[in-house]
Parts: C-alpha cells; structure tokens; sequence
C-alpha cells in the first residue's frame, strides 16, 4: 500500500512538476528578452529608439592599455574582457555612465525584477586583472565575487575601441572626461548615435566625427563649449566622409559664438538643438550647408535680433523656436525666405510691437507670441495667403486691437488672448472677429471685459470652446438664434454674476460643460439646461439652496461645494448624475428622500457641513444607492457610524471616510446585514475613537486600508478579518500592555490564518508605569505589562505580563513610611520612590526565600540610613538606585550579598567619605554614579578596589568638593588612566583652588612631599625601569643609526653624520639622475609635482636630472648612449622601481649603467620602490637590491629624511662663470645643452657643451 500511490497525488505531483517548469522558463524568457534602449526624441513628439539584447560587454569600457575595466555594475572580469579582446563584433553598443543618476544607464526599456535592488551610485567598478579570479576558480565552486574598487571614467585610451566594427551605439554621457584624441573614434564605422553629454570637455578635436560615416546622432549637450564645434565635422574635403548626421545636441553647452560656415559639411542635419546657451549674435548665413535642416531650437540664448540671410541655405525648415531670448521687436518679413515655416515660437521675449508689413508664410500653422509686452497690435499680422491655424497671444499687455488684424487669418482655429487688458471700448469685437468663421477655441479669459453679447459673436459660427472666466461680465444671455449653438465648453468663473435667469444657457444646444463657479451666485431658483449638457460647476458661489433643475437628466457631473447650502430637499430629474459635491456648506438635514432619484450615482462627496445623521433615519438617506462607490462624510457631527449601514444600502462601495467626527466607539460589525461586500477603504481617522472592537470590520472580504490615526485609542485589538488588511493607527496613545504583546511577535493566528503583524502601523506606545513614549518595535517584551492585584501590597500597584498574573513590577509611591513588609516572591522590578522612609532595614526578612527581585529603585525616598543587612534577601539584584536621598554614610559590608550588581546610583546624596571593602567584592559592576556628594578625598584603598573591577565602564565622579593634592594622588592617576570610564572627568573641579577643572592641572600638584631615608619599593622598581629603559634606548639608537642620522643631518643641519663620500665630486655635471618608468602616470605626477620641488628648493638645490627616451643624440651618439652619458655625468642615481619598470628598456638601460658605475667610482645608488611590485616580473639588478633589503619603500617613515641623506651633498656653489654655467644646466637634458631653442620668449645666453667641460 505504502509503494502504491493514488491517481490524486500523482496529477498533484505533476502539476507540481509542470509549474516549477513553467516558471522556470518564465524567467528564463524574462531575462533573455531583457533589452537595452537608446531614446532620440525629435520636434512634435516623434521618438527613434535603439535597442539591443543587454549585455554585461555593453555595460563597461576596457581599456587594455592600461588594464583596467570600468563597469556600471559589478560584471565579471573575464567574461567581459574576452569578449572585448577575441570577440569585438559581438559588442554593438556601450553605455557607461559613472555619474549618472541610476545605475542603470537611461533611457532604458529594462526594468530589474521586482525582488532585485536598484541602487543609485555616484561612481562606477573598476578592475584589473589583480581584482579578478581565475576562470577555474570560478567555476570549481560556483560563482565568486570579484574585488572592485569605485572610480571615475577620466579619459580613453587613443585605442580603446580598435577593433569594434561593429558598435552602433556609445553613450559616454555622465562622467567626467576633459579630453579626446581625434582620432580615438577611427575604427567605429558602423556607429550610429555618439552620446558625450553631461562631461567637463571644454574643447573637441578637428575632425572628430570624420570616420564616423553612419553616425546619425550626437549629444554634446552640457559641455564647457565656448564656439559652436564646426570644426568636428571638416573632413579636408574629402568626399568620401560626407557627414551623414541627422539629429545634433549642443544645448546648454555654454556656447557664445558661432562661427561663420560651422554647418558647412552639415548637409544631411534635420535637427540642431541649440538652446539654453549664451549665444548673442548670429552671423550671415548662420546655417549655411545644412539644406537639409528642418527643426531649430535656439531657446533660453541672448539673441536680440535675426540676419538677414537668416533662411538662405535652409529652405526645407519648417519649425524655429526663439522662445526666452531679448527680442524688443522682430521684422517677420525676415523670414519670408524659410517659405516651408509651419511654427513659429517666440514666446517669453520682451518684444513692445510688430514691426514692418504682413508677413507671407503661406505655410506657418502656428505663430506663439505669448509671454511679451505687445500693447497693441496695429494692421494685420500674417500675409492674404495665410493657413495659420494657431495664434497664442495671450500674457502680453495689449489692450488694442485693430480691427482688421485677423483679417488674413480665415484659417485660425485656436485664438488665445488671455490674461491681458481687453475692454470693449479699445477694440470692436464684432469686426475684429468678423472673418473667424473656422475658430473653435477661444479664450479670452483675465481681461477687462464687462458684457457678453451674441452680436460680438456673429462671425463665430465654428466655435465650440469660449473661455471668458475671470473677467468683469455681470450679465449674460444667449436668444434661440444664439451663433453660440455649437459651443461646447463655456467658462464664464471669477466674472460678477450675481444671478442667472432660468433660460440662460437652454439655448445653447451643443454645450457640455458649463463653469459658473467664483462668480458671486447667491440666488438661482431655477435652472432650465439643455440635454447635451454633461457636467455643470456652480461651487465657491453664496446660494443657499440646491437650484431646481429642468430638463438635466442626462447630467453627469454636478459641483455645489463652497456655498451657503443648510438644507437639501429632493433632487428630482437628475437621474443621470454620477458625480455629486455638496462638501463646505452648512448642511444640517438632508430629507429622507433626497437622493431617491440618484439611482447611478457613483461619487457623494458631503464633507465639511454639519450633518448628525445619527437617528434611526440617518441611514435611510442612503437607502437605495445600489451604484454608490466612493462616500464622504469627514468632518460632520456623526456620532455613530453604524446606523449608516443597513438593508439595501452601500453593495457596490469601495470607499467610506468619515474621518474628523466625535464617532467615540465602534462596538459590533459595520457589515453586519453583510451587504457591504466591496468596501476597500475605511477612514475613521481623528475620530476621538477609545474602542474598537475586534470584529468591527469582519466579513468585508475586499478590505485592504483601515485608518485609524490621531484617534484616543489605548489598545489595539487582534482584528478577525483576512490577510492583507493594513491598519494605520499613528497618534494614538497606545499603551504597551500585555494586551498588545502580540505586536511583537511576527505572525499571529487568527481564525486559523497566519497575519503579519508588520501590517499593524504603530509608531510609538506608552511604556507603563513610567508614562514615557517608546518605539513600539525596540520596547523589550517584559515590558508589555497589565495591572494586577496578585499578592500586590498595600498602597501599591502591580504589574504582570498576564491579565491576572503574577505580580512583576511593584511600585509604591508617595504615601509610605517603611518599606512593605510583605512582598511579593515574583516580583522582578520594585519601586520605592518618591516616599518618606527614613530607614531602610531588612527588606524582604519577612519572606521564607530570597526574593527574585532583579531592580530596586529607593531614589527619592528621604532615606538617611541604611542597615548593613538591608539587602541580604536581594541575591538577584543587578540594578540598585539610592539617588536623591539624605545618606551620610553607608556600611562596608552593604553590597557584600550582591553579587550580581551590575548598576549603583548613590548620586545626590550627602556622603563625605566612602567605607574600605565597599566595593571589594562588586567584580561584577559596570556603571557606579557617585557624583552631587560630600566627597573630599577617596581613599586609596578605595581606588584599589575600583581598580580590581575590570568590568566598570561607567563611572560619575563630578560635583563633589575634591580637595586637589597628596591625598587624592592615587585618584587623580586612576582617573588620567580611565578617562574613557570617568564620562564626566571633565567636570571634576578643585574646591581648594577656587573651583579650577582638574583635568587642566599638572600631576605635580598630587605628587607627596618629603621622602623617607631608605628607598621605598616604588622607588627601587623605578630605577630599575629607567635602567632598562635606557639600554632599550641605546639598542633602539644603534638598531636604527641611519634613520637617527638621516633626521639629524637633514633637520638639524649636523654634517658629522655623513662620511665624506656622500659629497659629489667635482667635474660632474649633475648631483642625481632620477630614472623611473615614463608611461606610469602616477609615478609621473609624483617625479614632477612632488620629487623634483623637494630635491630643488632653496634648502638643498640639488641639480637633478631626468633621463628621457626622446632626448636627442649627444656626440653623435644614438638615444641610449645619450642617456648613459648623462648618468655618467652624475654623482648618484635614484631609481623608482614601480611594477612595470622592467618593461622599460630604456630606463633598464640607465639602471645598469648606474650600477656599473657604483663599483667602479664613487657612486650612490638608491632604490625606491613604488606601490605593490611582483619580483618575478622585476628586473634582476632590482631583485638583488630587493633581496638584501636594500631599497627605500615610499611608504617607509621618515622617508624624505632617510632619501635626502642617501643622496650626495651638493658641491659648495663657487663664484664667477663656472658657477653661473653649472645653475644654468640644472633641469637641462644633454639635448638642452648641445642645441640652442629654436624660439625664445626671453633672450638668455645658453652655455655649450665645450663651455661647461672647459669650465669644471
């Protein structure tokens, strides 16, 4: 039976299989169809995206040069770099942005998954072949996680992209390259878009973008540009590198000048984007050679005025944007030439007037003039043969029209005036809008305007938008002949409409919307719509009754909020109605059958007003809105919440708030006639609620939000509903007792489900009996306590983790004399505080064991005596508190019991001196507070003992009378040794020395006079130390004799130290050769910043030289020999041996040649090493000297000392000539020596080679 399985496990088992396969493959095509995105977004929206498998070679740059791979995220180190070495036609797009917001480069399509972390990172992850494991290691036991180290991207290697024939998209933006070899990109011939946005560069090389035969599109947006690029893009006329760049990005880049021709080679551009610059001026012809253009931005720059050959050589453009320069006035007949023009922008200028005739751009459909100063428009903007079909005006300070200024405009559809100074005595607004017969939209709202007439509207027969809010109209009315019938939309808020005939818009038959809000309505009876009519807005008005609405069935959206309603009576013919707000009026009774009719209303918004709704009728109100979805009642007088759910009521609501009500308590379930199924949110919030019960919101199965906040509520209930309800219950007092424990726990059962409590959003709870607020999540689980009168003495109150248990925690406060006879055995935490005992014997003497009490708190009690055996039944004590009290003294052995004593405060009491043997056995103390006392002097016996608790970490000693000399010697060094114990040895002060702060007088002041004829013990241990000390002096003195020496020759000026072979000898031309590896750019920066000013500076004026491999030949001798005779021409050699020195034959070269010379004439040769070296790879000369520790590391101490002392003194500077001759060959080459410059700034006789031999 037990080998035989049941059909039923077998298909669950299967299943089982099938859907772990499933998922598998789900995430498999998850992560194999993730992609990498490149966004170009062109004028009027349209978008070219670039987009391509993602890859870990595609996140990162290698550079091999120097072998270094700097990566977005940590990829592994060798699949990266064979990818990037063996195969490089596999890499179609890099994207490496180190200082990009996100780690992900952007724009992106690829989205992590949801259990993935996304972090942003200022820097990206370099490594090298040192941070990297082996491809063996990392496949032997799993993956291995690589070092990295953070890093910038500064500058690319001139053949990091060798070999990358393939890559289409490099998008280098975000990092801080200064930059570029010009013909770093060479190789890339099938690269398409070139992204350099956000760097520090301030100039890009000629002819950068000449190989780039298939780049479309570049950003070099957000450089340091001062002249537009042009030169990026001259190919020295060759044909065959015809640019074909389509899309160019050179906003915000700081450019001021644009040079005549720079878009000469340009032919293929659509796009140029050049706003957010500096520029001023154009030259004539700006754009000449880009025929092809069709969109410019020249946004956000300084232009004041356009050329006049500003359309020549762009005939196909057709969208210019000079939004935000300094226009005063602009000639648009300048740009009658850019005769395929349809936008036009130059919005946000600070242009006065129109100049010159009508302009003829037979194609331009929209012109934007908005945001400037115009005052008046004089005759008539745009050419007879115009399309224009959108003019924004609006924003200016026009108060002036001509009449016939739209009279070329029979095309126009939308007409913005807003927000300027209109009035009908400045303009006839019947012949101004005479020929406007296809306009559809017009606004002409903030202006002056104080009547509405359908006349002025004759010529508006298409118009279907009409925005007149915010004007002065004060009536308004519309006949049955109204050209107004195919308006849709009228907004006619913020004008001064204090009331409305009942027929004023059931004329106009197509209207939709209707904003009659802010408009000063205090009486509308009636109110006649036509049907078409959708939503209507009369809030922020002063009505004080709901309108009766005529013929308004078919309205949906109806706003009353923000009047003076009191009482809402029958809403009859709004059948339709969806949306209802009545919220901020002064309702106080709605009528039974107010909403009878409202049988598909979704949305009820009746806040803010004064509604009880707390009788038997209350929920009637609702009765019957089978449709209602979101309900609210905040801030109203309910004072019940139940009494709104009943038969028939709220099936399909999804939201209650009935937030800011004096609701007070919720104690049987709101769904209790279970028709209220799909509620999801609950808002009880501010509800002066102090209980809730447990089963207030079972049975609401789509619940997933109940607010509790700001609410008086002391305990929180386990509610019994389904997984996945959130209870938010912040600002309440909620107190930590043991009702609330389960808080701590993670999961609880309830109803036979696991709920989280993570779900329950608590902040703080008040952490009985002490009444301080605490973290709820950091209050330790013994201290969530209930009161209990188990075994609880008199005039006490005791606390228990359980209702009912045993007593834990007793505190008794103000009224007791003595200490209660009778404790409990159980309890762990006493309190006697605050009362007046006086004494304190045995405590606990009346019990048959010792107590389990673990913390005892007498502070405050006005004790002043202590019997010795008043802790003897207190063995678990670890806390004890005699603070605040009146003590004089206490008994030696007062503690002896105590050997769990962790904590003693005896602070703010009136001891003058302290017991021996007091602390003697206390090995267990950690923090002693005897600070605010009479203490004068503590004993040294006292000080032993406090030296003997190894555990102490804490201890208070401030605001005692300490009297500063002999006596208190032992303390004085106990608390200079313990400073990291005594917390407060900073507040120690000398009542002897008028208060002075212990802490800034010397030992001395504690040291005993008068010494006895025989050496003490102390005396004899000393010198014997010191005798020791000084041999380990001497030894230390002779283990390191050349690092003394070197610091007393070089610090002191002592020249015995140095044998006379260190002085260079005469004839030479050169005091030190430096030879170091000339491709390590470290090293470089070190030799040139660092070296050579320390060993030239006025101190020691050392003439140093630096072998170079580009010098040129001396004598007629090739490169090296050059080199080797200016090493021979020095009196010692420094080396800097670095990892890759030995790859440096030239330096290896010179390196040997200084070695020869140490053994056969005096010669100093001194090895640095520079960071981590591998002495296989070294060479062989150098691993000798590593060998016998013959080197200086850069790192060693007193390594400018140790250096200056290796290296030979200078010869004593002689006078004339000869001295003259030798200065002016320091920091020359031999090269500098045999040739004069070429060209000099400064004429200085330079000295010959003969003239320096003949010399010295």
């Amino acid at each position: 039976m037990d080998n035989q399985r049941s059909p039923l496990i077998l298909l669950t088992q299967r299943f089982e299989m099938a859907s772990l396969l499933f998922l598998f493959m789900t995430c498999v095509v998850t992560q194999s169809a993730a992609t990498w995105t490149y966004t170009v977004t062109w004028p009027q929206g349209k978008v070219t995206s670039y987009t391509y498998p993602r890859t870990s070679h595609g996140d990162c740059l290698y550079d091999r040069r120097r072998d270094v791979l700097t990566c977005m995220r940590n990829h592994g180190y060798w699949s990266v770099v064979n990818t990037w070495t063996y195969d490089p036609e596999l890499i179609v797009y890099v994207s490496v942005r180190c200082l990009a917001p996100h780690s992900y480069p952007s724009p992106l399509t690829f989205r992590p998954p949801p259990h993935s972390f996304t972090y942003v990172t200022p820097a990206c992850l370099c490594k090298n072949n040192d941070h990297a494991f082996s491809v063996e290691s990392t496949t032997r036991r799993g993956p291995i996680t690589e070092n990295y180290f953070r890093c910038q991207l500064e500058e690319l290697s001139p053949v990091m992209f060798e070999g990358l024939e393939q890559l289409e998209v490099l998008d280098l933006s975000h990092n801080l390259l200064e930059h570029l070899e010009r013909h770093g990109f060479h190789s890339l011939s099938a690269l398409k878009v070139l992204s350099l946005h956000n760097n520090p560069l301030r100039r890009l090389p000629e002819g950068l973008t000449c190989s780039l035969n298939s780049l479309e599109v570049l950003d070099i947006s957000h450089l340091q540009l001062v002249t537009f690029p042009g030169h990026v893009f001259g190919c020295d006329g060759n044909s065959s590198d015809v640019s074909v760049l389509r899309w160019l990005d050179v906003g915000r880049a700081h450019i001021s000048n644009v040079p005549a021709g720079s878009f000469w080679y340009l032919g293929n551009l659509q796009f140029l984007n050049m706003s957010d610059n500096l520029v001023r001026s154009l030259p004539p012809h700006p754009f000449l050679g880009a025929f092809s253009l069709q969109a410019i931005d020249l946004s956000r720059n300084l232009l004041s005025s356009l050329p006049e050959e500003f359309c020549e050589g762009i005939p196909q453009l057709n969208e210019l944007l000079l939004t935000d320069n300094m226009f005063e006035s602009v000639e648009l007949t300048k740009l009658e030439a850019c005769g395929n023009l349809t936008r036009l922008d130059l919005s946000s200028n600070m242009m006065a007037e129109m100049k010159g005739p009508p302009v003829s751009l037979p194609l331009l459909r929209e012109l934007n003039l908005a945001h400037n100063q115009l005052h008046a428009l004089d005759g008539a903007l745009i050419g007879p043969e115009c399309g224009l079909r959108v003019l924004d005006l609006s924003h200016n300070n026009l108060h002036r029209l001509e009449d016939s200024v739209f009279d070329n405009m029979i095309n126009l559809v939308n007409l913005s005036m807003a927000g300027n100074s209109l009035k009908e005595e400045t303009f006839d607004l019947t012949r101004v809008f005479q020929n406007l017969t296809r306009l559809e939209v017009l606004n002409a709202s903030g202006n002056l305007l104080t009547s509405l007439n359908e006349s002025d509207c004759a010529g508006l027969t298409s118009l279907k938008v009409l925005d007149l809010s915010h004007n002065r109209i004060a009536s308004v009315s519309f006949g049955t002949d109204t050209p107004l019938s195919q308006v849709t939309h009228l907004n006619l808020s913020g004008n001064m409409l204090t009331s409305l005939t009942p027929d004023v818009i059931v004329h106009l038959a197509s209207l939709k919307v209707v904003d009659l809000s802010d408009t000063l309505l205090h009486h509308v009876a009636e109110l006649h719509v036509p049907q078409a009519l959708l939503t209507l807005d009369l809030s922020r008005n002063s009505l004080r009754s709901v309108p009766v609405f005529r013929g308004a069935s078919g309205l949906r959206v109806l706003r009353l909020s923000r009047n003076s309603i009191t009482t809402l009576m029958q809403l009859n013919e709004l059948q339709g109605l969806q949306e209802l707000d009545l919220s901020h009026n002064t309702l106080s009774h709605i009528h039974p059958d107010a909403f009878t009719a409202l049988s598909n209303l979704r949305v009820l918004e009746v806040a803010h007003n004064r509604l009880a709704l707390n009788d038997s009728h209350g929920g009637q109100v609702f009765a019957g809105m089978q449709k209602l979805e979101v309900l609210n009642l905040s801030h109203n007088r309910l004072t019940d919440v139940q009494s709104l759910f009943l038969p028939g009521s709220f099936a399909a609501l999804l939201e209650l708030d009935v937030s800011h009500n004096a609701i007070g308590q919720i104690t049987t379930r709101l769904n209790q006639w279970n028709h209220t199924m799909h509620l999801q949110h609950v808002n009880l919030e501010s509800c002066k609620l102090r209980e809730v019960s447990a089963d207030a919101f079972g049975d609401l199965i789509y619940l997933r939000t109940v607010s509790l906040q700001n609410n008086l509520l002391t305990r929180v209930p386990l509610f019994r509903d389904h997984v996945g309800v959130t209870y938010r219950l912040q600002g309440n007092p909620i107190t930590c007792s043991c009702h609330v424990a389960w808080l701590k726990e993670n999961v609880v059962r309830v109803l036979g489900q696991e709920i989280p409590t993570r779900h329950y959003s608590i902040n703080f709870c008040r952490v009985v009996p002490r009444g301080y607020f605490h973290p709820i999540r950091l209050v330790d689980r013994r201290d969530f306590l209930c009161r209990t009168e188990t075994a609880c003495p008199d005039n006490c109150t005791c606390y228990s983790q359980r209702e009912a248990g045993d007593a834990e925690e007793v505190f008794c406060t103000g009224s007791l004399t003595s200490v209660p006879a009778l404790l409990p055995q159980t309890a762990r935490v006493i309190s006697l505080e605050d009362n007046d005992l006086g004494e304190v014997v045995a405590i606990g003497e009346s019990s048959s064991q010792p107590l389990a009490v673990e913390e005892l708190y007498l502070n405050s009690s006005r004790v002043r005596w202590i019997a010795e055996d008043a802790f003897t039944n207190l063995s678990r004590l670890h806390t004890l508190s005699l603070s605040n009290n009146h003590l004089t003294e206490l008994p030696a052995a007062l503690f002896s019991s105590l050997s769990s004593l962790t904590s003693l405060s005896l602070n703010n009491n009136e001891l003058e001196s302290l017991p021996e043997g007091l602390f003697s056995e206390r090995v267990t103390l950690e923090r002693l507070d005897l600070s605010h006392n009479f203490l004068e002097v503590l004993e040294p016996s006292t000080v032993q003992e406090l030296r003997a608790l190894e555990s102490l970490h804490e201890v208070r000693l401030s605001s005692n009378p300490w009297q500063c000399g002999c006596a208190n010697s032992d303390m004085y060094h106990w608390v200079t040794e313990n400073v990291t114990r005594v917390v407060d040895y900073e507040d120690m002060v000398c009542a002897d020395r008028q208060g002075q702060p212990m802490v800034i007088l010397g030992p001395s002041l504690f040291d005993c006079e008068g010494v006895d004829d025989g050496l003490s013990f102390a005396e004899v241990v000393g010198i014997i130390a010191g005798a020791v000390a000084g041999v380990a002096l001497l030894v230390a003195l002779y283990r390191f004799r050349s690092v003394v020496a070197a610091i007393l020759y070089t610090r002191l000026g002592v020249q015995g130290v140095r044998p006379s072979s260190q002085r260079a000898p005469l004839g030479l031309l050169y005091d030190v050769s430096v030879l170091y590896d000339h491709s390590d750019r470290k090293c470089r920066w070190w030799v040139e910043r660092v070296l050579l000013p320390r060993l030239t500076s006025s101190k020691w004026r050392l003439r140093v030289h630096i072998p170079r491999a580009g010098e040129t030949r001396a004598a007629g001798g090739s490169v090296v020999e050059s080199a080797v005779y200016s090493v021979r021409q020095s009196a010692s050699c420094l080396v800097l041996a670095s990892k890759y020195f030995g790859a440096h034959h030239h330096t290896v070269t010179c390196f040997h040649q200084a070695l020869n010379q140490e053994h056969t004439r005096p010669c100093s040769l001194v090895l640095v090493t520079w960071g981590e070296l591998t002495k296989q790879t070294l060479e062989c000369g150098v691993r000798q000297f590593l060998g016998r520790r013959q080197h200086l590391p850069i790192t060693a101490p007193f390594f400018w000392d140790r250096l200056l002392y290796l290296l030979p003194a200078p010869p004593r500077p002689v006078s004339g000539r000869r001295h003259s001759l030798i200065s002016a060959c320091r920091f020359r080459s031999l090269s500098d020596v045999t040739s004069e410059p070429e060209t000099t700034t400064t004429k200085v006789d330079q000295p010959t080679l003969s003239e320096v031999s003949e010399h010295l």
